[in-house]
């Protein structure tokens, strides 16, 4: 065996000559392993009960309607603010995507949730495997190494939280757009395409500024290349640099593609700086900063990023180059004013540290940085079954074998109210909650009536579920909600003074809170006479997660818009 130092190049041909294309090398059946058994597993987490739904709901309008809402659509008017279509392409193709679930599982009402519901996780699976692909290809290109780029990208799948929403797309594109910026030297080709990605990302999910914001930064980090290596920082030296050029370019027309390219033209830039701006986003907590203190939270592992960045730079023999250093200086700080940018650092960070490893590793002669396996056929054979064997364990195949999807205790996360949507548009179908079903009998025909107030993931599920006439006063998209309407729905939350008043005159009739999320309002609804608890899930050991706990309550008398 060769010596490391006498080891070929990362990228140098096999003196015997090039191997046949199909074959592949001992690092590229690693990375095979990984992301097939990245998929395996996401293709199994249950749909949270996060914004997934009400973006459903808005998708079902957009597709029936074939247009764009022009204001918020389950509020009385006063209640509603514009639309933003940031999402609204997310929103149509999930909605497109249940929408065949449903039809392919056939069945009752039931076992086409479970067919919708299976076919949207498999999307969303689908789309974080890509997402991770991308990732792989863009720290391969910035590290020299397949095996380091596998570590990268375990680093960054431990760190990215796996939930189904709209950002997933967002996260398809940022990767892209990383992968594209990695090389020594932007392609003709990017020219067009990275534009057209940026235009698609406007489309999907309003985290395409980050992809603005990471053209940028790359154009200034090369201009500070440039600048530095020359001696002269006059601007006819730095735009003599063909990468100067085309990062110009290629963040001119992307800007522009974003302008014209979207239903709302240049407008989605006015709104998306305006977002964070809107009165009730301090409200979500992922638009607050990151929160020290003692006690689980994601600041630790923010923290032990930044500890790695710095880690890895004192112990490499390569310096930061300007642009890694200018996205520590933005992504890496970004978190400390908003935490909904965690995912892009989480990201970035592989991509940071690991040409700083490889630089280490190539001083310290690691072997198994250098060394390159012989590419064969059986390693590509054994590639190959990775990614068969996945597909075939996958739900989606299992659903062609058994010809039927998986029951939603699997399909949706335990907190998702399907059983309580169930009973409330199915009374005579089945009981889930005895004394739910008496409460009911008070009602005409058992049927409930009036309004739910509920937090704002409980009305996630509930508002697409639930007929019209059974509206639902509260749901994640509180960015379309009036100041004054919100302010009323955090009264209620907290059971803060006025909070009966708020209730009685929106006519509402059921209260769905999570227990332990929402003390201060479970406690006042046990203590009021005019409410009675029909489903307590205090402590309850099959639904360890306290957010899933549900505690329900109905107003003994109902109220109607007469009384």
């Amino acid at each position: 065996m060769n010596s490391p130092d006498s080891s070929p190049p990362i990228d140098s041909p096999s003196p015997e000559g090039p191997p046949p294309p199909y074959f592949v090398r001992g690092s590229t059946v690693l990375a095979a392993a990984l992301l097939s058994t990245t998929f395996l597993l996401l293709s199994y987490w249950p749909l949270w009960h996060s914004d997934i739904w009400g973006h459903l709901k808005y998708g079902e309008w957009i597709v029936r309607h074939h247009r764009l809402p022009e204001t918020e659509l389950f509020l009385s008017s006063e209640d509603r603010q514009p639309y933003i279509g940031f999402y609204w392409l997310m929103q149509a193709g999930s909605f497109a995507v249940y929408s065949l679930g449903e039809r392919l599982a056939g069945g009752d009402e039931l076992q086409r949730l479970a067919g919708g519901a299976e076919l949207l996780a498999a999307m969303y699976a689908a789309l974080s495997l890509l997402s991770c692909f991308l990732q792989l290809l863009a720290y391969r290109r910035a590290s020299g190494s397949t095996p380091l780029a596998c570590m990268g990208l375990v680093l960054a799948v431990v760190c990215v939280s796996r939930v189904q929403r709209p950002q997933v797309a967002g996260e398809v594109c940022f990767a892209a757009v990383l992968w594209a910026l990695s090389g020594p030297t932007l392609s003709r080709g990017a020219l067009l395409l990275i534009p057209l990605c940026l235009a698609l990302w406007a489309n999907l999910h309003g985290s395409y500024a980050a992809g603005l914001v990471l053209i940028g930064l790359f154009f200034v980090g090369r201009l500070i290349e440039v600048g530095r290596a020359s001696g002269s920082w006059r601007w006819t030296t730095l735009t003599g640099d063909a990468q100067v050029r085309r990062l110009f370019l290629v963040g001119l027309f992307s800007t522009v593609a974003v302008s014209i390219l979207n239903p709302q033209g240049p407008r989605l830039l006015l709104d998306t700086l305006l977002f964070s701006r809107l009165p009730n986003v301090p409200a979500m907590d992922e638009w607050n900063p990151l929160d020290f203190r003692w006690g689980f939270g994601d600041h630790w592992l923010y923290i032990a990023t930044v500890v790695l960045v710095m880690v890895s730079q004192l112990v490499s023999p390569r310096l930061l180059p300007p642009s890694a250093l200018l996205l520590c200086i933005s992504f890496g700080v970004m978190p400390l004013k908003s935490q909904r940018m965690l995912i892009w650092w989480y990201v970035l960070v592989p991509w940071i540290v690991l040409p700083a490893w490889a630089a280490l590793g190539k001083s310290l002669k690691w072997p198994w940085l250098h060394y390159r396996s012989e590419a064969t056929g059986g390693k590509t054979l054994m590639a190959v079954s990775f990614v068969v064997l996945a597909v075939w364990l996958s739900p989606p195949t299992r659903w062609l074998r058994s010809g039927h999807p998986r029951p939603l205790e699997r399909t949706l996360g335990l907190g998702t109210p399907w059983q309580l949507a169930d009973q409330l548009t199915r009374p005579n179908a089945k009981t889930y909650y005895p004394d739910l079903a008496k409460a009911l009998n008070d009602y005409p025909n058992h049927r409930f009536q009036g309004t739910i107030f509920t937090t704002l993931t409980q009305g996630e599920y509930l508002l697409w579920e639930l007929p019209a006439d059974v509206p639902v006063l509260l749901y994640t998209h509180v960015h379309l909600f009036s100041s004054a309407y919100f302010h009323e729905c955090l009264t209620v939350l907290t059971a803060e003074p006025g909070w009966r008043t708020v209730l009685a005159r929106r006519c509402v009739n059921m209260v769905v809170v999570e227990v332990e999320d929402h003390p201060q309002l479970t406690q006042a609804l046990k203590a009021d006479p005019d409410w009675e608890i029909v489903v307590n899930e205090t402590g309850l050991r099959s639904k360890p997660d306290p957010r899933t706990r549900l505690l329900v309550a109905v107003r003994r008398v109902p109220l109607t818009a007469n009384n």
